[in-house]
Formats: structure tokens, sequence, C-alpha cells
């Protein structure tokens, strides 16, 4: 069992490297669309509100409706309907096929990009940590070598996801209404189920880990994640509790920047500044936008490569010999004090 603490020391060298590796912000940046969309979420909702969509969303939008629905609304062949669709809305299909294409090629160029920072930030770190200064390119390089084990893991962890929250979300549209009986059951389903995605989370990011960290092969390294897991299962679930803390704040933070920011435009300059001319209370509000993006990227590259670093650290001091949570200290303490009154 260790003697000393195991988180104190761990955060605190994530920290130093968060804030001493700037070129880590990078990765972190690109990585926060896998390990953690929130900050994105919230400016894909600021920029599109399906609500009150823009001139050009709604073109775009709109064409594609028309193109497909023509296609799907009548009888008879698919594909013969949508080439129909096409030389009856030539414009509209146009538009939307090239909306098409240019969405799946964003869409993969930001999963590339995603993952091989999620493998450049790990590699960087662990290097880091054994006193090694890598660059961006090594890091790059090192995730184009090993995307596509890394890329298959992310992919089984977001369809398993994917997999548990539909079937609990079938499970709340059978429990609605059905009393207070079938509302507990739900609630404890849910539970259960956040416990069941924790774990599965957990062990296919050691897997990764061994992956990248030891040069290991998918089904060993799914195994020695396995053990890992098992043997460690209570230091993982407090990490990531103090990992969740952290999150909660870094979101917090991200929120009052922006309600801030966003108030200059829209109350402090029409309430106190309304005798400024309409371009500088336009140039005002361009700059307090600009400066909300920035501070919520910021943000969000670094509180990544905070917990990627708190992990990659905490990975490579359990996987190289035993250690002891918080908790189990605690009750190691509590049972020594008894022996402790009878030596006095």
């Amino acid at each position: 069992m260790a003697d000393m603490s195991l988180y104190r020391p761990i955060l605190k060298k994530a920290w130093d490297i968060s804030r001493r590796y700037k070129s880590l912000w990078f990765f972190g940046l690109f990585a926060t669309i896998i390990s953690s969309g929130g900050e994105y979420e919230i400016i894909s909702r600021a920029i599109y509100d399906p609500t009150n969509q823009g001139g050009f969303i709604t073109i775009i939008t709109e064409s594609m409706k028309t193109g497909i629905d023509s296609a799907l609304s009548v009888g008879g062949n698919f594909w013969i309907n949508m080439w129909q669709s096409i030389i009856k809305y030539p414009i509209p299909s146009i538009i939307a096929l090239l909306l098409l294409i240019i969405t799946i090629t964003v869409g993969l160029f930001f999963a590339w990009i995603a993952v091989t920072s999620q493998i450049g930030i790990i590699r960087n770190i662990s290097l880091i940590i054994k006193n090694k200064k890598p660059t961006i390119n090594e890091g790059i390089d090192f995730g184009v070598k090993k995307f596509w084990p890394v890329l298959g893991m992310d992919v089984v962890l977001k369809i398993i996801l994917f997999a548990l929250f539909f079937i609990l979300g079938q499970e709340l549209i059978l429990t609605s209404g059905g009393g207070i009986m079938l509302t507990i059951i739900y609630y404890l389903s849910f539970i259960l189920f956040v416990f069941v995605v924790l774990i599965i989370s957990f062990i296919i990011k050691y897997q990764i880990f061994y992956i990248l960290l030891t040069n290991g092969k998918i089904i060993a390294s799914l195994k020695s994640a396995y053990q890992l897991f098992i043997k460690n299962w209570i230091i993982s679930l407090e990490m990531a509790f103090v990992l969740f803390l952290v999150y909660i704040v870094s979101g917090f933070i991200s929120l009052l920047c922006s309600t801030t920011l966003s108030a200059i435009p829209l109350v402090i300059v029409p309430l106190y500044f309304s005798f400024l001319p309409i371009f500088v209370s336009y140039l005002i509000a361009i700059i307090c936008f600009i400066l909300m993006v920035l501070i919520i990227f910021f943000i969000a590259a670094f509180v990544t490569t905070f917990q990627w670093a708190s992990w990659t650290a905490l990975f490579m001091r359990i996987n190289s010999g035993e250690e002891s949570s918080k908790i189990e200290r605690t009750v190691q303490q509590l049972q020594n004090i008894p022996a402790i009154f009878a030596k006095k």
C-alpha cells in the first residue's frame, strides 16, 4: 500500500505540464471533440439555432429537404425517384449533394484530427513525464501511426454508449406515466447504466494507454486494461470524480466569461453608451464575440490537456506498481486507531 497521497502529486504534475507545455494545447483543443464535446456543443448551438435559422442555413436546409423528400414521397425505386428529383429540382438537388459531400469530408477530417490529437497528447505527455521534450510534429507522426486501432476503440465506445442510452431512452418511454414504482425502477436503471458506462469507458481508456505506451496489441491490451481496472477500480472512480469537479468548474468559468462578454454589446452598450455610432457598437459586438470564442477554446484546450495529463500520469503510476486509493488509505487509518490507543 502506498503511504503518500496518490492524487496530489498526479494533479500537481498534470497542472505543471498543462501550464508549461503550451504546445499540448494544440492537441488538447482538437482532442476535446472526442473526450469532452460540451464546449463545442455550446458554440454550435450559439451559431446554429434550429428555431431561428439564418438565411444561408435556411437555404441549405430547405434544399436538402426538397431534394430528399421528393425522392421519398413517391413509390417505386429509391434511386429512380432520386434521379427524377434531380431532374425536376436540379438546383436544390445539387446543393444537397454538395452539402452531403462537404459534410462527409469535414466530418472525416475532424475525426482524423481529433483521434490524431488524442494519440499525440497522450504520447507527448508520457514523454514529458519521463523528462523528455517531444514536439508537435512527433506527436502527429505517432498519431498517424497509431490512428486505426485508437479510432476503432473510440468507435466501439461510441457505439456501446449509443446502444446503452438508446435502451435507457426506450425504458423511459415505457415507464413514463406508470406510477411511482416504475419511476423508481427507471432511476435505479439510470444509476446502473451510469456505472456500466463508466466501467466501459475506463477499460477502453486503459486499453488505449496500453496500445500507445506499451505498444500492445488490441486484444492483449484489452485483457491488461480489464485486469488493471479490476485492480484499481476505486482509484479510477476517485480520479474520475476529481476530474469531473474540474470539468464543472471550467464549465462555470466558461459560462461566466460568455455571459459577461455577451452582456457588453447586448446590455451595457445599449443602456449606457447608446450615443455611440452604430458601426462602433457592431465593432464592440464582434470583438466581444471573438474574445468569447477564444476564451472558450482556451479553457477547452487547457482543461482537456489537464485531464489527459492526469489520466496518463495515473496510468503510468498504477501500471508500474500497486497503489491504494484515498478510501482504502482512510479505512486502513481507521483500522489502525484501536492499535494506537492500545499501545498507549
